[in-house]
C-alpha cells in the first residue's frame, strides 16, 4: 500500500495549483486552513490530513478494519428498596469438593489467528484468546498480536494453553438454611457516562459554547461505550491528558465543533468528503470505520453529518485504531505521553515538518484544555 506520507505529499503538490481558490473560499468560513510550503493544511477548513482524515485532498493512512457492538448510556439515579418478603430459605451449604482438575481453554475448531481477523476467538502461540475490542482485534497492525505485541491486551483476553485439564469433580450440596426474613434494600444506582469523572458536561458546554446543536455530550457519551478504554487508560494524568488531546483535535479539525462537512469539498473524494468531529474522508475510510461500527457508510456515507452518535463513533474509531503510518495511534501516543505524536498521526504529512499555523492551533487549544482540567500537558507537544 502507498505510504500515507507520500500521499499527503503527492497531495500537497496536486492541490498547489488551486491553494489561492482554496484558501478564499475557507477564509470567510473559519481560519482558511494551514499554510505550510503553499498548501493549505488541517480540518474542514484547509486541505485534508495525511491519516485521510482531514478535510481535503491528501491521502489517508491505510484503514483499520474493526467492529464492536453498539451501547447506549443510562443516566445516573438510584431506586430505592421497598419492604420484601419473607424468603422461603437461605442459602444451600456449597457442594461437596470436586475430585477433578480444571478444564483447560478449548482451541478446538477456533480459528488461528492472523492479521486482519474478524474472529470473536482465536488460537495463537498455543493459546486461545477471546477478543475484548473488535476494532484492535481486526487491526492489521503487529501492536495487536495476541500475546506478542505491545498492546495485544488492549485487544484480546487470554483464555489460557489449549488442551484440557482433568474431569470435573463432584458433591452433594448441603440441606438448605433456615428461612430468611427482611425487607429489601436500595437499588443500586445505574452507570453514568463514563467521561463524567474527567470531563464533564459542563466542562464540555463551556469550550464549545458556540458549537453546532448537531454536536451534543450525550451522543458522544453514546458512542464511546464501543470504545472502553477511551479515557480510561492508566492514571489520571493519562486520562485527563487524553480527553485534552482529543478536543484540541477535534476543535482545530471543526472550527470548535461549529462545521460538521468539510468546506471546500475536493471532487476526487467523490461522495467521500470530510464530514464529523475528526472529518472522516477518502471511501476506504468509510468503508473500515463502517465495517467497525456496524453502519453502512460506503452506502450511506451522509449517515456520519446526520446522526449524532454515528459522528462521534467515526472520530473515536479513528483516534482509537488509526496510526497514519507512524505506528502508534492518536490513542496510544497521548497515553505514552506524546500529545505531538496525536498530531503526526492525524495530519504528520502536513503539520510536522516543522513550526506552522495547524499545529500551533492544536497545540494551543491542548494546552488551554489541559489547564482547565488541571493536568500538566507534560512536554511532547511537537511533533518536529
Amino acid at each position: 500500500m502507498v505510504s500515507p506520507r507520500f500521499l499527503a505529499a503527492r497531495a500537497v503538490l496536486i492541490s498547489s495549483s488551486i491553494g489561492l481558490v482554496t484558501a478564499l473560499a475557507a477564509c470567510g468560513a473559519q481560519s482558511a486552513g494551514d499554510s505550510a510550503g503553499g498548501a493549505a493544511t488541517g480540518g474542514i477548513l484547509g486541505s485534508g490530513s495525511s491519516a485521510g482524515l482531514g478535510s481535503g485532498p491528501s491521502a489517508g493512512g491505510a484503514p483499520s478494519a474493526a467492529g464492536s457492538s453498539r451501547a447506549g448510556s443510562s443516566t445516573a439515579g438510584s431506586s430505592s428498596g421497598g419492604a420484601g418478603p419473607a424468603s422461603t430459605g437461605g442459602a444451600p451449604t456449597v457442594a461437596g469438593a470436586a475430585n477433578g482438575g480444571s478444564t483447560g481453554a478449548t482451541c478446538s475448531g477456533v480459528t488461528p489467528w492472523s492479521l486482519g481477523t474478524t474472529a470473536s476467538a482465536v488460537s495463537h502461540g498455543g493459546k486461545r484468546y477471546s477478543c475484548k475490542v473488535a476494532g484492535w482485534c481486526a487491526s492489521t497492525a503487529s501492536a495487536y498480536e495476541p500475546g506478542v505485541g505491545f498492546a495485544w491486551q488492549d485487544a484480546w483476553q487470554d483464555d489460557g494453553s489449549c488442551g484440557s485439564g482433568g474431569n470435573a469433580g463432584s458433591g452433594n450440596g448441603g440441606a438448605p438454611g433456615a428461612a430468611g426474613s427482611g425487607n429489601g434494600s436500595a437499588g443500586a444506582p445505574s452507570v453514568g457516562c463514563a467521561l463524567d469523572a474527567v470531563l464533564g458536561e459542563s466542562n464540555f458546554q463551556s469550550w464549545y459554547p458556540a458549537r453546532n446543536g448537531f454536536y451534543t455530550y450525550a451522543n458522544l457519551c453514546k458512542a464511546i461505550m464501543k470504545y472502553p478504554a477511551f479515557a480510561t487508560t492508566g492514571d489520571t494524568t493519562a486520562k485527563k491528558r487524553e480527553v485534552a488531546g482529543f478536543f484540541a483535535n477535534v476543535a482545530r479539525e471543526t472550527g470548535n465543533l461549529k462545521f460538521i462537512d468539510q468546506i471546500s469539498k475536493d471532487p476526487a473524494n467523490g461522495n467521500y468528503w470530510g464530514r464529523g468531529p475528526l472529518q472522516l474522508t477518502w471511501n476506504y475510510n468509510y468503508q473500515a470505520c463502517g465495517k467497525a461500527i456496524g453502519e453502512d457508510l460506503i452506502g450511506n456515507p451522509g449517515l456520519v453529518s446526520s446522526n449524532g452518535a454515528i459522528t462521534w463513533e467515526t472520530a473515536l474509531w479513528f483516534w482509537m485504531t488509526n496510526d497514519g503510518g507512524t505506528g502508534k495511534t492518536p490513542h496510544q501516543a497521548i497515553v505514552g505521553g506524546s500529545f505531538g505524536g496525536t498530531i503526526d498521526a492525524i495530519n504528520g504529512g502536513i503539520e510536522c515538518n516543522g513550526p506552522n499555523e495547524g499545529a500551533s492551533e492544536r497545540i494551543a487549544h491542548y494546552q488551554s484544555y489541559a489547564q482547565a482540567l488541571g493536568v500538566d500537558p507534560g512536554g511532547n507537544v511537537t511533533c518536529w
